[in-house]
């Protein structure tokens, strides 16, 4: 694992400080921008949680993502489907 001066860098994710501000600038602009691609950014911030072992936040980010896809009807096969699918079973599979 290395390590940079606001906090450490595992699997090449950065979960200083620095990127959790980053994250809540990239959510800013999505909102603003477009939905579908604010429920992409959740489910990649769900994949951070869980590798941070922050079940809850990841849940909520799945939620937040699950509540988007429903509301622009994102089909389950598109590449967003996709990948909402794949942070569930990340999730189930994790409290097994």
């Amino acid at each position: 694992m290395m390590t940079w001066p606001n906090g450490p860098v595992l699997c090449g994710i950065d979960f200083s400080s620095d990127s959790h501000h980053a994250w809540t600038m990239a959510r800013t602009l999505a909102l603003q921008l477009d939905r579908p691609l604010l429920a992409e950014l959740l489910c990649l911030r769900g994949r951070v949680e869980l590798a941070r072992a922050d079940r809850m936040a990841a849940r909520a980010a799945l939620v937040e993502a699950e509540q988007i896809a429903a509301a622009t009807r994102v089909d389950a096969t598109s590449v967003l489907g996709r990948r909402i699918e794949r942070l569930r079973q990340a999730l189930s599979a994790g409290s097994r």
